[in-house]
């Protein structure tokens, strides 16, 4: 899924901690993985992994529901930073390439399964892309992956110290 943040005005980026992603199916054995990739200047899904952002999960910790109430929370081991203006993809991949999970997503012009009302206007700016390779993805038009997209917080104002030096060698 494409996306491209909206940071305030003058911030160079943001640092993000988590994505909450939801699922209506799993394989009861095998895990599912996540990434988050550069996207180049035409649009494309490129190979380009940025750091830190490999997630494995394994069956057990993907929680599902009827109706996407419940998030399953891809935590990044530490908060990534993503730059103002840059597309980029969040890659969801099954263990074994595995077809039995299922995400949720919206479409338009679809009933939305929370309200039942129709769904008209697009909530995400971003798009929805599947490959069947890792290499070549199709965008699917009119519809967004139910996701959200969580900032991290940090404490300010607070005293603390690092201690910052080589490690002693004999």
């Amino acid at each position: 899924y494409s996306f491209k943040l909206n940071t305030p005005t003058g911030e160079e980026g943001t640092f993000l901690s988590s994505v909450d992603v939801f699922f209506a199916g799993k394989d009861p054995n095998l895990g599912v993985w996540f990434e988050i990739r550069a996207m180049d200047n035409a649009g494309n899904v490129t190979k380009t992994q940025v750091p830190y952002s490999e997630v494995w999960l394994s069956s057990d910790q993907v929680n599902l529901s009827n109706d996407a109430s419940v998030a399953t929370n891809v935590k990044f081991k530490n908060p990534i930073f993503l730059l103002n203006n840059q597309e980029y993809a969040f890659v969801i991949h099954t263990v074994g390439i595995n077809p039995n999970y299922y995400v949720y997503v919206c479409v338009l012009g679809e009933k939305d399964i929370q309200l039942q009302t129709p769904i008209n206007n697009r909530p995400l700016t971003g798009t929805l892309y599947l490959t069947n390779n890792n290499t070549d993805w199709n965008p699917i038009m009119r519809t967004d992956l139910k996701v959200r997209f969580n900032r991290a917080k940090f404490v300010t104002g607070t005293i603390g110290q690092a201690v910052i030096g080589n490690q002693h060698r004999e």
